[in-house]
């Protein structure tokens, strides 16, 4: 049977960043095609008992560029990878403005178990281990990581306010954590926001009084208003399975933790080139050490879902390591329809510890004559 769900879809209204202020210009409303997607990964959650990522969209037709408010999500055929739906996203008095047909949500490794206690994902990592692996990626870059234990939820919050001693919440803040009704996002979300706080904390001592975290309109993570240090001038945040880690840099960075699971077929086929498998082969490792580079890529380039990770090839040379990555990249070498300043490097850094990947990717400036000598051969 056909399952249908509802949403009404929320602006961050008090967004201090204007259209206008971004590099990247919109081709569409992200906000509310976002907002159908999660509807969607809701129905997966709650009628189907599994996780989803999008896929691919069959098609999608625009009728209007009018602010839309109410999402409509019709789960409309299951397959043996993915379920199907189709996504009407409407003006508030009716009128239809995009309309999404059979939208691909692949199934994710991870399944959702209730109980007494709340959600669980599976078992608390080994946290020592992993803090080894982001210091090992990121080095001198400045990061700080979080931890919540996700068979916990309704005072998973409380525990980490007080136990980070963080108790001012912006306005803005606190209501972008009140929209979220999932109690595990709440507190991940909770998480990377206390993470991002501590950073700037440590960085600034007494002087980050009235910093928020704000999100552009694409979802990239900023301080606001800006900080006089350069190094926290580009934030990226990320979490896993009660991880939330949060980094800072002078350079656009992005950083992404996955836990190393098996991928199944379509999600290789859907999410990666011909060559890019190639090098994967059947190793697990490998396939999600990859995945992170790529989800480190477009959060560097701060754009969300304009581009689909398929679009983004990165080719590791055959000889690398199983669990290690690093690249450095010009632009014009990067398969993408993403346009990067000429005289820039995408440095790419990953590497697993056997239970998670984590990647790092920046985008640094250089002079035009040192281009070339920092480049891979």
């Amino acid at each position: 049977d056909e399952t249908q769900a509802i949403g009404i879809i929320r602006y961050p209204e008090e967004l201090k960043i204007s259209k206008t202020q971004s590099t990247w210009e919109p081709i569409s409303n992200p906000v509310a095609i976002e907002a159908g997607l999660q509807l969607a990964g809701l129905i997966g959650a709650l009628f189907a008992n599994v996780s989803i990522l999008p896929s691919s969209i069959g098609r999608i037709t625009y009728y209007t560029y009018d602010q839309l408010e109410i999402a409509v999500v019709k789960h409309v055929k299951t397959t043996a990878s993915h379920l199907i739906f189709d996504i009407d996203l409407y003006s508030k008095d009716g009128m239809i403005g995009i309309e999404l047909t059979e939208v691909a949500m692949i199934k994710t490794p991870f399944s959702i178990t209730k109980n007494n206690g709340g959600e669980s994902l599976g078992p608390i990592h080994n946290s020592d281990e992993t803090a080894k692996l982001v210091k090992e990626v990121l080095g001198a870059i400045p990061h700080e990581i979080v931890r919540v234990d996700t068979t916990k939820t309704l005072q998973n919050s409380k525990d980490l306010m007080k136990d980070s001693q963080i108790n001012d919440l912006s306005e803005y803040e606190r209501k972008r954590y009140n929209q979220i009704s999932h109690e595990r996002r709440k507190a991940e979300y909770l998480a990377g926001l206390i993470a991002a706080k501590k950073l700037i904390r440590a960085k600034l001592q007494n002087h980050y009084e009235g910093v928020e975290i704000q999100k552009t309109e694409f979802g990239k993570p900023l301080f606001y208003p800006p900080p006089d240090d350069p190094h926290l001038k580009h934030l990226s945040i990320t979490h896993s399975r009660g991880i939330a880690i949060a980094s800072a840099d002078s350079f656009p960075l992005g950083i992404d933790l996955e836990k190393i699971e098996s991928r199944s077929e379509s999600f290789l086929k859907n999410m990666f080139s011909e060559k890019e498998k190639a090098w994967i082969g059947e190793n697990n490792q490998r396939a999600t050490l990859l995945w992170t580079a790529k989800e480190a890529f477009l959060k560097a380039v701060g754009i969300g879902l304009r581009i689909h990770p398929s679009q983004i090839e990165i080719l590791p040379q055959q000889s690398a390591s199983t669990n290690e990555l690093t690249l450095n990249i010009a632009p014009n070498k990067l398969t993408s329809k993403i346009e990067l300043p000429k005289n820039s490097i995408i440095k790419i850094r990953g590497k697993t510890n056997g239970e998670y990947a984590f990647s790092v990717c920046r985008i640094i400036s250089l002079e035009p004559q040192d281009v070339e000598k920092n480049l891979n051969r």
